[in-house]
């Protein structure tokens, strides 16, 4: 599992990633999500975790 991903398990130890393949420029992912939260909360935490590393790592994208 990749680092992003540890981190965010880390953060909301409710998710599960069940499985993960990366494909050429995007990861597929099969996400285990308890009931109580919701699929867009889901989604939103992971895409703020990676746009935020993404802006780190890219200080580029800041201006785009």
């Amino acid at each position: 599992m990749s680092d992003r991903l540890r981190e965010i398990r880390q953060s909301y130890p409710e998710l599960e990633f069940v499985e993960v393949q990366p494909d050429q420029d995007h990861l597929h992912l099969l996400v285990g999500i308890p009931p109580k939260m919701a699929v867009g909360k889901a989604v939103g935490v992971m895409k703020a975790n990676t746009s935020k590393r993404m802006k780190e790592k890219f200080p580029l994208l800041r201006k785009v």
